[in-house]
């Protein structure tokens, strides 16, 4: 870990002149800190791309408004907090880091530095804040997990993909209406990671599993075939033997 060694050339009568590169140093201590404390909880299914939440930040959407909650996320190797927010929008949310409003004050901005000049802003406050996604953004739904990759996601399963990069939980909510399907995407896929899949259809049918040749090693009734209205399902990724992606799959259905 940094730390700055200030005991030994110091004393009443002997200041400690900080540079510029001495707040640098502070600063990556603290990041490095959080990040690697994250990083150790999150584990190996970690993906750079997604904002892990740590408490809140939940849409609500109702006719054309999100509404998304105050939270707190880990993003980059860095945690930021994101004030509660609406978006006028019918659209999904895409996510940027907003430089907010220094802090103003006596104590804080703006400073005057050592040699004159005009007094500038430096106590900055970086948050999340989401907008309307364009077309080809990284949509809300999709880059935003729990930090232990639980999402409740107000949308149907049926025609959706299903990667391997970190152990999640997916409840979607909205009911297919009869025969279904998902896909299955390993790319980047890391081996041991869990995924744990429900859902519903509105009438008693089947739900399939599509995409990328894979053999599975259990499998409790047969996915393409069982008739239900309730479905679940636990998908480990084992590996890849040059030819075939290895999962350990269990489905139940009632």
């Amino acid at each position: 870990m940094k730390r700055v060694k200030v005991t030994d050339n110091t004393s009443a009568s002997v200041g400690f002149t900080v540079k510029s590169g001495t707040w640098e140093f502070i600063q990556d201590a603290f990041f490095e800190g959080f990040n690697a404390t994250m990083l150790a909880i999150i584990g190996s299914s970690y993906d750079s791309t997604k904002l892990y939440r740590l408490s809140g930040v939940v849409d609500t959407y109702s006719t054309g408004v999100h509404n998304v909650s105050a939270g707190w996320i880990f993003w980059n190797g860095e945690i930021y907090y994101s004030p509660s927010q609406t978006i006028n929008t019918v659209a999904d949310l895409t996510f940027g880091v907003l430089i907010s409003p220094y802090i103003s004050g006596t104590k804080y901005d703006p400073v005057q530095m050592k040699g004159g000049g005009t007094p500038i802003n430096v106590h900055n406050v970086r948050t999340i804040q989401y907008l309307a996604a364009a077309s080809g953004n990284p949509l809300f739904k999709n880059y935003i997990t729990d930090i232990y990759g639980f999402s409740y996601i107000s949308d149907t399963l049926n025609g959706k993909t299903i990667n391997f990069t970190q152990n999640k939980t997916l409840i979607y909510s909205v009911a297919s209406s009869g025969a279904s399907s998902f896909s299955l995407d390993f790319t980047n896929a890391v081996p041991g990671v869990e995924v744990i899949i429900q859902t519903t259809l509105s009438t008693v049918s089947s739900y399939g599993i599509t995409g990328a040749s894979f053999q599975y090693t259990t499998l409790t009734g047969l996915v393409t075939s069982v008739g239900k209205t309730t479905f679940n399902w636990r998908i480990k990724y084992l590996g890849f033997d040059g030819t075939n992606y290895w999962i350990n799959l269990d489905e139940y259905g009632n």
